[in-house]
């Protein structure tokens, strides 16, 4: 374990952000997210400790109260691309989210959805 710094002489109302450059204050900022990610983790990894305490002296295992939330997608498994599932004069739209522009004239015309399928395309 590292031993604890000195208290800065320094009292952070003594400091003059305006008078800072963009750049210090970039540093500043950077130093103060890096401490508060390292006392944050520290925090939860206490509080974890203490439950697992508390617990086991009931006789308790904690996986049988907490339930593991589900899992978000790894970010690599992110944003990924879906196939398209229409397409009208050549431009093609996988059906999620807004259409392209062009397709408003043929919408605004009458036309419908399911006619723009892409041939081979298989819904559920």
């Amino acid at each position: 374990m590292s031993k604890p710094r000195k208290k800065s002489k320094h009292n952070i109302n003594d400091i003059d952000f305006d008078a800072c450059t963009p750049k210090q204050l970039q540093e500043i900022k950077r130093k103060i997210d890096r401490i508060l990610k390292r006392k944050q983790t520290s925090t939860r990894q206490d509080l974890a400790k203490s439950l697992e305490h508390i617990a086991s002296k009931r006789g308790i295992d904690l996986n049988d109260i907490f339930v593991q939330p589900l899992s978000k997608k790894p970010k690599s498994e992110r944003g990924t691309t879906v196939a398209p599932k229409y397409e009208y004069k050549g431009i093609q739209w996988s059906g999620r989210g807004r259409y392209p522009n062009i397709y408003k004239e043929y919408f605004d015309a009458g036309g419908a959805k399911k006619d723009l399928l892409i041939q081979g395309y298989r819904s559920a």
